[in-house]
């Protein structure tokens, strides 16, 4: 399903340019539209392993789905109290995935783990995986933060919580490249400085240009100068 939202986005362009008009789709289409199927899909994946072939009904299943349904409702609201600026999207993905994450460990519930099937073992590890990358990609689409900015050695800009100052910029020489280096000094808040060193790179053998990105991790996110 997936595959053929991304596939009228690509196809769309090509298509109206044969009937003389421009169009380009990007983020604003692919976003929302592949966005939105793949959380019904986790949802059914959610739901899934809980129903049993020919010998089920609609209120078994949803008994089963209590447990996840109320953490993902309870998600919900708690993610839109903490984050009220939350994009629609993030906050919906946020909410799911304690909600996949809840259903896909329930096919453990009341069982002897020492004699759970291996296979189950493999479905359950699956699922929980999809939850924890969806929970990934929420926190990043809802919390990046991106400046493209023109600023003189000494200047200052703000990145988020982030402080950044342009210290200096200088050629430098590596073994098979030259460079052009920047030095930053981070802040984040009162906190103590740091010091970015980003390298825009040429390489002699074979001729490529490249850019090294300055990198610091923090215990909520990264700050990365390019």
């Amino acid at each position: 399903v997936i595959l053929g939202v991304v596939l009228i986005g690509t196809l769309y362009p090509i298509v109206a340019q044969g009937f003389g008009q421009q169009v380009s789709i990007g983020p604003p289409y692919f976003n929302p539209a592949a966005g939105s199927v793949a959380l019904m899909l986790i949802v059914v994946m959610a739901a899934g392993p809980l129903m049993r072939w020919r010998s089920d009904s609609a209120p078994k299943v949803l008994r089963r789905l209590a447990i996840p349904l109320a953490i993902g409702i309870l998600s919900l609201l708690v993610v839109r109290l903490l984050a009220p600026d939350m994009g629609v999207l993030p906050w919906l993905g946020l909410s799911t995935a304690p909600l996949a994450g809840t259903g896909s460990i329930a096919p453990l519930w009341k069982r002897n783990l020492l004699r759970t099937p291996l296979f189950t073992w493999g479905m359950v590890v699956a699922h929980l995986g999809v939850a924890v990358a969806l929970a990934g990609m929420a926190v990043d689409s809802a919390f990046f933060k991106e400046r493209l900015v023109a600023v003189n050695e000494g200047e200052t800009t703000e990145v988020g919580p982030f402080s950044v100052k342009l210290l200096s910029v200088e050629p430098i020489i590596g073994p098979n490249w030259t460079a052009i280096e920047a030095t930053m000094e981070a802040r984040r808040g009162d906190g103590q400085p740091f010091t970015l060193h980003p390298q825009a790179r040429n390489y002699s053998t074979p001729p490529t240009d490249s850019s090294e990105a300055a990198i610091t991790t923090h215990i909520d996110g990264q700050l990365y100068a390019v």
